[in-house]
């Protein structure tokens, strides 16, 4: 039972996770795209791409990592308190 619990507990935190990167990532796609065209004019094409690449790599690499920390603090406290 308990193996049961832990790995469906994984599962829906990876789904979280992932529903929560694509969100994020739709929101900054659309953010940049909805920029004016002066934005695009005074910026480099490669430092918009360096700085949105970056953000999304580390979205992509802390997001899961501190969903999983939110739960298990979670956990953690709700098992003190009972």
């Amino acid at each position: 039972f308990i193996a049961v619990s832990v790995c469906s507990s994984e599962v829906i935190l990876t789904i979280a996770c992932l529903n929560a990167a694509i969100a994020i990532h739709r929101g900054l796609l659309r953010s940049v795209l909805r920029q004016p065209m002066y934005f695009f004019e005074v910026r480099p094409a490669g430092r918009i791409i360096s700085r949105f690449s970056k953000d999304l790599s580390d979205l992509d690499i802390d997001l899961p990592f501190n969903c999983y920390e939110v739960v298990e603090s979670g956990l953690i406290v709700s098992l003190k308190n009972t």
